[in-house]
């Protein structure tokens, strides 16, 4: 897919934040899209609807349209190439990090004088 390379989608996968920009239908602020051509546009705009049409399934009837998550499985849907639900894809890491424990913080803000 030519919009791969557009939306800079290489070998480790996309950018942070770019799903927003998918989700918002905002990824072509720059023109980058659009000075692809065509065929990129059609396939950054397709990509942008599936997403929105799913957030909002999500959003509207909790069913974004694949099954639920179930632990022992941890499908995660991607949408490049194809849309799919796939293996968690880092797989790797969640292990590495699976025995770890973070502890909450506080967001309070101290008051001045106190």
């Amino acid at each position: 897919m030519a919009v791969r390379a557009v939306l800079g989608i290489g070998p480790q996968g996309a950018s942070h934040g770019l799903d927003t920009l998918l989700v918002f239908g905002t990824v072509d602020v720059d023109g980058e899209v659009t000075a692809a051509g065509p065929a990129v546009v059609g396939e950054a705009e397709a990509l942008s609807a599936s997403m929105r049409a799913e957030l909002v399934a999500f959003a509207t009837t909790g069913d974004p349209g694949w099954g639920r998550y179930r632990a022992g499985e941890r499908s995660t849907r991607v949408y490049i190439p194809e849309r799919d639900l796939v293996p968690y894809p880092e797989e790797r890491s969640r292990v590495l990090w699976s025995d770890q424990r973070f502890v909450a913080w506080s967001a309070k803000v101290p008051t001045p004088g106190r």
